[in-house]
């Protein structure tokens, strides 16, 4: 896994931020072809793109993800 650029596009509009130990997780939503979808990425304290997982139709879905991320890592 590579992280991404600081400078990077944030792309889609932050809907809730979740504070961890050492970086924050983001949860965002986009629209593509007329759908609306979810996604959240983990952005280190110095503003770099850790994780990034998207795709998701729903908002539970999305911080289910989160959840189980965490408890892997």
């Amino acid at each position: 896994m590579t992280s991404t650029r600081p400078k990077s596009k944030k792309t889609g509009k932050i809907l809730k931020t979740i504070k961890g130990k050492k970086a924050n997780w983001e949860m965002f939503t986009y629209i593509r072809k007329g759908t609306t979808y979810y996604g959240n990425r983990l952005v280190s304290k110095n503003g770099w793109i850790v994780c990034t997982n998207d795709g998701f139709i729903s908002k539970n879905a999305c911080l289910l993800n989160i959840k189980k991320v965490k408890t892997l890592a």
